[in-house]
């Protein structure tokens, strides 16, 4: 609606036949969008589940009070993975709407 101004229907209508018009382009940009919103998701997941590792090893040494560090580990990585999803969606609708209007112009 903001591209062309007009009605919603209308506009719906105007994204549907760039999306046919121009269905190679859409389909590279999202896989390759998917691409490395999957790279950041598990990338910095890990790092993360890495760094609090590291933390309770080295930085409060609280690892050898511990039985087992895998709970507090994989609430770290949940946390981090749902963070990440939330932040990395924006990038995903960011590249949507790039690609419209590329394909618009």
């Amino acid at each position: 609606m903001s591209m062309s101004g007009k009605g919603f229907c209308e506009s719906a209508k105007f994204g549907i036949m760039l999306q046919i018009k121009h269905g190679g382009e859409f389909m590279f940009a999202n896989y390759l969008a998917a691409a490395f919103i999957m790279l950041g998701k598990v990338g910095l997941t890990i790092l993360n589940t890495f760094v609090c590792y590291w933390i309770m090893k080295y930085g409060t040494k609280d690892l050898s009070q511990m039985s087992s560090p895998l709970a507090p580990l994989m609430m770290v990585a949940f946390c981090t993975y749902m963070t990440v999803n939330i932040f990395l969606s924006l990038f995903d609708e960011s590249v949507l709407a790039m690609m419209y209007c590329v394909c618009a112009d």
